[in-house]
């Protein structure tokens, strides 16, 4: 049987890269970003309640692209922590991954004054 990327959803994405930042040796860092991803795209919805609000994107794209670019995003951010073996408390993980959603998400919608 047959499964696209599209029946599997992105939690697969975020779970998996989360389990390979905890085999790589990350694994507290990897428990709070998995608690802030499954806040941000499994119980809140965020994903989809954007593009439910925001009609009009620059470019369509897929679901599982907004979250893979989001954690390309945060892996560039999260790069000099690695480099000197440091970690932040989980309330500051959240505002690094909301600013990766806020670019990665957010980048493909029109701007408007209203």
């Amino acid at each position: 049987m047959y499964v696209s990327a599209t029946d599997l959803g992105y939690d697969a994405v975020y779970k998996g890269w989360c389990l390979l930042r905890k085999l790589d040796g990350r694994g507290d860092e990897a428990e709070k970003l998995s608690n802030i991803f499954n806040k941000y795209f499994f119980n809140m919805k965020f994903i989809e309640s954007i593009d439910k609000i925001c009609k009009s994107p620059v470019m369509d794209i897929a679901a599982v692209i907004k979250v893979t670019m989001t954690l390309n995003l945060l892996c560039g951010m999260l790069r000099p922590l690695v480099n000197s073996n440091k970690y932040l408390s989980e309330a500051d993980y959240e505002k690094v991954c909301v600013f990766c959603m806020t670019w990665a998400i957010g980048g493909v919608l029109e701007a408007t004054d209203r």
